[in-house]
């Protein structure tokens, strides 16, 4: 599952040739165009109390609840949160706390990795030394599954907390994570 909800992005940058197939079973870009194009339905997110973000972890929530017994990787990118303006950003706390606690039993069996591709890049933040450091900065969370926690997979991944991660690292380790089953995921080179 792809969901971005910034009308330019990783998957739909400008002048990009696009994919052969379909990069992925579910995809948000048809809602996010028709929801900031289709005239009725603008006019009823506008004259509503849901926000992106908020229809993005509905979106995700029936998408980790579908297809059963089945492994599923979903990319999602909640971008208007806190894209132009931080004002917004902590407002949602108690919507992605609600989301987790919700979806505490699929959560505890998954890897999530929470990351954003740099910091703020808006408004007065931007005017002092601290704030033109952040937004070069990217941000990385991993969350693992509960059952490696407390073993020397999650030992590794704390040891490399203050160490320099590329694209490539990451790459690597999702591939890693696709490509093993439950009963050796034990290597941690």
């Amino acid at each position: 599952m792809i969901a971005q909800d910034y009308g330019v992005g990783i998957a739909y940058y400008p002048n990009c040739l696009g994919f052969r197939r379909s990069e992925a079973d579910h995809i948000w870009r048809p809602f996010d165009i028709l929801r900031g194009e289709g005239t009725t339905f603008k006019k009823s997110f506008k004259d509503s109390c849901s926000e992106p973000h908020l229809e993005m972890l509905d979106y995700l929530e029936k998408f980790m609840n579908s297809y059963t017994g089945t492994p599923k990787f979903a990319q999602v990118w909640p971008t208007y949160l806190a894209h132009d303006t931080l004002k917004h950003l902590y407002h949602a706390d108690e919507h992605f706390l609600r989301f987790f606690k919700k979806n505490r039993a699929i959560v505890d069996k998954s890897f999530f990795f929470f990351m954003g591709d740099h910091g703020p890049r808006f408004e007065g933040i931007r005017e002092v030394s601290l704030g033109q450091y952040e937004n070069l900065n990217p941000f990385l969370m991993v969350m693992i599954p509960s059952m490696y926690r407390n073993t020397s997979i999650h030992h590794q991944l704390y040891q490399k907390t203050n160490q320099l991660m590329t694209n490539f690292d990451l790459h690597a380790t999702i591939m890693d994570i696709l490509k093993v089953r439950t009963g050796n995921f034990k290597i941690t080179d």
